[in-house]
């Protein structure tokens, strides 16, 4: 049993019976990043170390440079890719990444994007009679090559990784030498490619998904680590592991 909270809590009330019953509470929730950034790279002694705390970007600079990383640390050893707390955003980020460090992405999920009168006329600012309905995008999947990346990428994750941010897990399971740490995600990676309408005469706002991906994501459970961290701190497990 357990309790989703932003502040610290040192007990839990439940009720058995009709009684109160306090019991202590144990923490477990990776504590919340301080900046947002979709890069932020250290080292740990030989250990590279890259928070993406965030996908969200409309800069083409920002998407080489997520490349240009990738190329920099196929020689490292152990590569750490923090994405705890990322919310997802632009998927390509991720692809980018991956395809620096291992020249490899698995891509495979099956995607259907929306065919419709709504979508078609915010693309071409014009209404046109399409019919309702989706069609499949074949998406790609290679192999990790030899000699590209020999070390192991080790991936923390927390239950707020979400979108493409669980779909940047999927996307690293080319490469041979992967762990994922943490816990659960947060299990909202069927929908992309999110458009916004404001509705002139109600004044609401409309979000609309363009895209489906059918990724093997279970809405609201997420995807499980392969290592379970009980901890406020999993960088530090993470180093702990390396290091032994």
């Amino acid at each position: 049993m357990g309790a989703r909270s932003y502040s610290d809590l040192k007990t839990l009330d439940v009720f058995i019976d009709q009684e109160s019953i306090a019991i202590p509470v144990h923490p477990i929730k990776s504590s919340t990043s301080k900046t947002i950034t979709i890069q932020d790279k250290t080292y740990f002694d030989q250990v590279a170390y890259l928070k993406s705390s965030t996908f969200i970007s409309d800069n083409p600079e920002d998407l080489d440079a997520m490349y240009q990383t990738g190329k920099e640390l196929r020689r490292s050893a152990h590569v750490i890719w923090d994405l705890s707390n990322n919310m997802g955003g632009n998927a390509e980020f991720a692809k980018r990444f991956i395809t620096g460090l291992s020249d490899c992405c698995s891509d495979s999920n099956q995607t259907y994007q929306l065919e419709s009168t709504l979508v078609h006329a915010k693309e071409t600012g014009q209404i046109q009679e399409i019919p309702y309905g989706f069609k499949e995008i074949k998406e790609y999947e290679n192999h990790a090559k030899p000699n590209v990346f020999s070390g192991h990428l080790h991936i923390i994750v927390n239950d707020s990784v979400a979108s493409s941010g669980e779909l940047a897990i999927k996307m690293t399971s080319c490469i041979e030498n992967r762990t994922v740490y943490g816990c659960n995600t947060l299990g909202i990676g069927r929908f992309g490619d999110l458009l916004i309408y404001y509705l002139p005469y109600s004044k609401a706002t409309v979000w609309c998904h363009h895209k489906i991906y059918d990724s093997g994501i279970e809405e609201g459970q997420g995807l499980e680590p392969d290592i379970w961290l009980d901890t406020v701190n999993p960088l530090s497990h993470v180093l702990d592991i390396i290091n032994t």
